[in-house]
Formats: structure tokens, C-alpha cells, sequence
């Protein structure tokens, strides 16, 4: 499948696999010495597939800020992309220190996956958000903002409040809302 999107998007220099882990509960997967082994091998067969399709092609790969899960994919993942969580409780100051960590230590090191809630009962507040975006901004944390959809186009965040969290004019984001079926 990731060479089937690099044939398909010849654009495409790097494919992300999100949050890979061993789920399996068998016997053998259960016994392992290297609990991390079938998802290394998986990485690995991934990136090969890439490579087959174009050789400088980059698998890149989103997981939590565990500088030891990336330090164990090294030989699999070529562009790390931790994850942020932006909530209410989550302890920004602890994640991007480990995000950091991360980054630092990555050949390749790829921007952060800033996931904002989505669900109407666990939206973060705008005065929260203004304080993960400042923070990462004073870290030095690049991020994505993952769901930007229900942060830019479901009316869940005051978009010119965000705009100026993010840097960004609100005028123009907020003439492209309604264009994008946006309220």
C-alpha cells in the first residue's frame, strides 16, 4: 500500500505510518525477546517497498514522545514524527521535553503531530491551545495540527484567536472557512 500511494502521488517524498504497534497476543509474539520486533520488521518491510518504488523515498512514522520506541525503529523509520496531545490536562512541558528528545536525536527529524480533540465534550479551550502553541513555538517544536478540520472549519475554535496563536493573519483563513464548507 505505501508503494502503491508513491506510484500513485509521485509528489510524495515521504509516506507516514501512524502509531505502529504489535497488538498481537499470539504465543510466539507473546515470548518474544524483542517486543518490538514485529512492528520493527513491519517498518522495515514498508520502507523497502518504498525504496523498490524510489530509492531516496522516506518512511516517516508518528508516535508517542517515547525517545526509546524511536530510538529502537532507528534502522526503520526514517523521519520520526511524535505525538503532542493538546488537552486540558496534558502536560505540555513533559511532552515537548520528550518530543525534543526525539528531534534531537533523529537524523531526519520530521515536524510533531499536534492532535487537538474533537469530540464536543473534551474541545480544549482557546486560552489552552494559545498556551501549546507558545510553548512549542519557545521549544522549538515544529508540529502539525492533526483534526485541523474541527479546529478551522467546524466552528469548534474561534478561528481569528487561533490565527493569532499560529502566527497567521485571520482574515484570509477566515475568508477560506465558508469556501471550504466551513461555518
Amino acid at each position: 500500500w505505501a508503494a502503491d500511494i508513491l506510484r500513485k502521488c509521485p509528489a510524495f517524498d515521504e509516506v507516514v505510518v501512524y502509531n505502529p504497534r504489535n497488538s498481537c497476543a499470539c504465543a510466539a509474539c507473546e515470548k518474544a525477546a524483542d517486543p518490538l520486533g514485529a512492528v520493527r520488521g513491519f517498518l522495515q518491510e514498508v520502507r523497502a517497498g518504498l525504496r523498490k518504488v524510489r530509492p531516496d523515498a522516506k518512511l516517516g512514522a508518528v508516535y508517542n514522545a517515547v525517545p526509546s520506541w524511536f530510538d529502537a525503529m532507528k534502522d526503520a523509520v526514517d523521519v520520526p514524527h511524535p505525538y503532542l496531545f493538546v488537552s486540558e490536562e496534558a502536560d505540555f512541558a513533559a511532552d515537548m521535553y520528550a518530543a525534543r528528545a526525539v528531534l534531537d536525536a533523529a537524523r531526519q527529524p520530521g515536524p510533531a503531530l499536534a492532535k487537538l480533540p474533537w469530540g464536543p465534550d473534551d474541545r480544549v479551550t482557546d486560552a489552552r491551545l494559545e498556551e501549546f502553541v507558545k510553548l512549542a513555538r519557545e521549544k522549538k517544536i515544529p508540529y502539525w495540527i492533526w483534526t485541523y478540520d474541527d479546529a478551522f472549519l467546524n466552528a469548534t475554535y474561534d478561528v481569528p484567536r487561533l490565527c493569532r496563536a499560529l502566527g497567521v493573519p485571520p482574515c484570509p483563513v477566515a475568508a477560506l472557512v465558508p469556501k471550504l464548507g466551513g461555518r
